[in-house]
């Protein structure tokens, strides 16, 4: 009986502990390519993003030009929010997806207050990016490149919202 006290309780921790090694959090520090496409029109943009713990801050810049990005990352989800303008109505782009299996980040994009949503994905713009949103190595941990790697997300211009909202 006693012996059964002991065992429960080891055999939980190695349990938690296999499904935290399963799991590693990527990481968005780095430069990124984003390319969205909402009604019909595809936007890109190169975002530098700083990862702190699970939050996310940086900036996008585009043929619209600069604009500030902040988020957070959960697990293999992230989501981040741009407040912007177009034609002198302020919009928030809202994106919200998740990291495959191979490290590629995908999801969906809210024109908000149009209501208005497309999709996007976001590719390594360096090789440093591309190391710090891989899957873990096979010992279960992240490459040590990873922590420091630049990331960069682009985001959908401001025309998106205009032709999106009408």
């Amino acid at each position: 009986m006693t012996q059964n006290r002991l065992i429960l309780p080891a055999l939980l921790l190695l349990a938690v502990a296999a499904v935290q090694a399963q799991a590693p959090t990527p990481s968005l520090t780095g430069k990124w390519k984003v390319h969205s496409n909402v009604s019909g029109n595809d936007y890109n943009s190169t975002c530098t993003i700083t990862q702190t713990d699970k939050a996310l801050a940086g900036t996008c810049v585009s043929d619209q030009g600069e604009v500030k990005m902040a988020g957070s990352i959960d697990g293999n989800k992230a989501t981040w929010k741009i407040d912007t303008e177009y034609n002198g109505t302020p919009i928030t782009l809202v994106y919200t997806g998740a990291f495959d299996d191979k490290g590629k980040l995908t999801g969906s994009v809210e024109v908000q207050p149009f209501s208005v949503t497309g999709d996007f994905d976001v590719s390594a713009a360096d090789a440093t990016a591309a190391a710090a949103a891989a899957p873990a190595t096979a010992a279960g941990a992240a490459p040590a490149s990873a922590a420091n790697a630049p990331v960069t997300v682009a985001a959908p211009s401001a025309s998106a919202a205009s032709t999106a909202g009408g």
